[in-house]
């Protein structure tokens, strides 16, 4: 297994099927890895809590980036090692920005995830059946995030968008990338 003594891994689409389950094949590759000394890390865009059912299953894994990158957790010791938040200003802008849009916008915020809409026909509408398990287990309904968080400023490390069509998606990541 040549030099090296990390080993990262994608959870979605790389190390999760298309069920989002881990597959046998897979957990066994790991723990051969573990076994080899080789350190297995998560490197995911998810939060610690949509990442908790994985980690059952793989006992041995002791650090994640979560979040884009935005969290490195350590599991051995059940605590954030580093984080990365969104700057205030930039949450309040991108919230006012969502206002009147059809969006669904989920934070994260201390290795969780809360969502302004949480239902069936929102997911279906906005393409996101997939993850329809983890965002029921594992997401918080917080129906005034637009101003909740303008009344109280709390801090956000992520921050997803979901649109129910590409060309509006398309539009807001431009727009927002372009943003001075």
């Amino acid at each position: 297994m040549g030099n090296y003594r990390l080993i990262a891994l994608d959870m979605d689409g790389t190390l999760l099927n298309s069920e989002l389950k881990l597959t046998e094949e897979n957990r066994a590759a790991i723990e051969l890895a573990q076994r080899m000394g080789k350190e297995v890390v998560l490197s995911t865009g998810r939060c610690l809590a949509e990442i908790r059912e994985t980690l059952s299953r793989l006992p041995k894994i002791r650090y994640l980036v979560c979040e884009n990158g935005s969290c490195v957790y350590d599991v051995k010791y059940d605590r954030t090692m580093h984080v990365d938040p969104i700057p205030t200003q930039e949450v309040l802008y991108i919230l006012e920005q969502m206002r009147g849009e059809r969006v669904v916008i989920q934070v994260f915020h201390e290795n969780l995830s809360y969502v302004n809409q949480a239902n069936d026909e929102w997911m279906q509408a906005f393409r996101m059946s997939t993850y329809r398990e983890v965002f029921k287990k594992c997401s918080m309904l917080d129906v005034r995030l637009f101003d909740g968080y303008a009344e109280r400023p709390f801090r956000i490390e992520k921050i997803n968008l979901y649109f129910d069509n590409a060309q509006t998606e398309n539009y807001w990541a431009e727009a927002l990338a372009a943003r001075p």
